[in-house]
């Protein structure tokens, strides 16, 4: 009777063990061996990275539980988000009886993923670089057949198609190829709905040719970013007004009187590339049209350093100016796009600014920041 007893309490107990490790989440759920073994997944690491205290691999095996080790905040949290979805925040870990580092950790899923580490509170307000949220462009899903290589597969595609009724709910485009298992269904944001994403999800449990079902999300931009004016002391300052204006070849400076556009007219003449230039005379006329005597009567002139990324294809935005101690400090919003043309990009802005604002300004400076350093 007592062996009966104790078989039923350990029983019970196994239970409890096995059930508090699940949670609703597919980044929390465990996986057999045969599927951990299936492949593996890349991994994209956004946000705070760092703090960061150990590299985290680029790849991961389905099922492998990844842990991030994070440099402690004060008076601030962060919070793991998996391909766009909530998982935990931060655990305090504690050596020799002290807070050490934190740590976060998810189940690798099925599918290449993104994890974003986004903070809260205080240190929002000191960090360096804020990192903006990317404006979604699309949604992918792409499923996997385990077709054979050797036969047709433009009829099963469009077989499978008919049959399971992805060609009656609104999607952008599905894509599918006589030499490829793969067909590849394209969302836009606002159709990917939870009716949507469930029937997909739920095709692999209804046929059994389907391998794997892999959700990708498609961003107009890889990366967003702007120096944060609260670390430079600005949070109690309102910033300057500005009017973006002509730059024609005029080189980096600050121009308070016409003779300063006349000596960089010189400077641009003597420079050996001027000679290729085709429309020179237009250019010059603008420029001396534009900053005469009556525009620095009220206005000075300000053409920035030039930013250089690797692609015509990212942008720009000049969104705030500050005064500090006679300088100006420059804030660019920064845009790099997910897919780029393979060209050099120049920009280049050139800005008037209320003359009365400044009481030196022929040693009046300026800082632009855009590099994410």
């Amino acid at each position: 009777m007592m062996k009966r007893v104790l078989t039923f309490i350990l029983f019970i107990f196994v239970i409890i063990l096995v059930g508090c490790d699940q949670t609703p989440s597919e980044y929390n759920r465990k996986y057999t061996r045969k599927e951990k073994n299936l492949i593996e997944y890349q991994l994209e690491v956004e946000g705070a990275k760092e703090l960061i205290l150990e590299e985290l691999n680029e790849k991961y095996n389905v099922g492998d539980k990844v842990i991030i080790k994070m440099s402690i905040i004060d008076n601030a949290d962060v919070h793991l988000y998996v391909n766009d979805e909530f998982v935990c925040s931060q655990t305090v870990i504690e050596e020799e009886g002290s807070p050490s580092y934190w740590e976060l950790s998810f189940i690798m899923p099925d599918q290449d993923s993104k994890i974003e580490l986004k903070t809260s509170g205080e240190f929002e307000e000191t960090q360096k670089i804020i990192y903006y949220d990317r404006e979604v462009a699309a949604i992918w899903y792409r499923i996997l057949f385990n077709y054979d290589d050797n036969e047709s597969m433009m009829e099963r595609h469009k077989d499978f198609i008919e049959a399971s009724g992805l060609n009656k709910f609104d999607y952008s485009n599905i894509f599918y190829f006589n030499t490829s298992p793969y067909i590849s269904i394209v969302l836009k944001p606002e159709q990917e709905t939870i009716e949507v994403s469930e029937f997909i999800y739920k095709l692999k449990q209804k046929y059994s040719s389907i391998i794997s079902i892999e959700r990708k999300v498609e961003y107009f931009s890889s990366k967003i970013y702007m120096h944060n004016p609260k670390y430079y002391g600005f949070e109690n300052q309102e910033p300057i007004p500005f009017v973006m204006n002509y730059v024609g070849y005029l080189p980096k400076g600050i121009y308070t009187k016409v003779e300063d556009i006349e000596n960089a007219i010189k400077e641009i003449q003597d420079n050996d590339g001027w000679k290729y230039v085709y429309n020179k005379e237009q250019i010059l006329d603008r420029i001396t049209t534009i900053y005469n005597e009556e525009y620095f009567e009220k206005h000075i002139l300000v053409i920035t350093d030039t930013i250089v990324t690797g692609s015509g294809s990212n942008r720009q935005t000049l969104e705030y100016i500050y005064l500090k101690d006679n300088t100006l400090y420059i804030f660019v919003k920064m845009y790099y796009a997910s897919i780029g043309t393979c060209d050099m990009q120049y920009k280049t802005f050139g800005l008037t600014l209320d003359r009365s604002l400044f009481e030196d300004v022929d040693n009046l400076e300026q800082i632009l920041l855009w590099n994410e350093k």
